[in-house]
């Protein structure tokens, strides 16, 4: 018989692909809310997302992501949603990747 000592493990939050979600959605408010406070009323988002060029994108990119690893710590170390930071680890993996490919290039 397995016992937990808590109930976090079973959470709904507690799911790969909640961590996906969280490690996409977290950056992109981010980003929208930095729009909003310092760019709306000079231009809606598309137009800014077109004026910026592909290399200050990915810059504001890295920096709307720098979030998704405290919370990572959150949820690693306060809950033990062990599930959810499987799915957040890859979303910073691939925003990684990204940033350097087009750091490079």
């Amino acid at each position: 018989m397995e016992i937990h000592s808590r109930d976090e493990h079973h959470s709904d939050i507690n799911t790969i692909l909640a961590g996906v979600l969280i490690g996409i959605v977290v950056p992109f408010i981010i980003f929208v809310g930095y729009w909003y406070l310092k760019i709306y009323p000079g231009a809606d988002l598309f137009l800014y997302i077109n004026t910026i060029k592909f290399s200050g994108l990915v810059s504001m990119l890295s920096i709307c992501a720098l979030p998704v690893p405290v919370i990572y710590w959150y949820f690693l170390v306060k809950k033990h949603y062990d599930e959810a930071c499987k799915g957040m680890m890859a979303v910073i993996v691939m925003l990684l990747i990204f940033t350097v490919i087009f750091k490079i290039f």
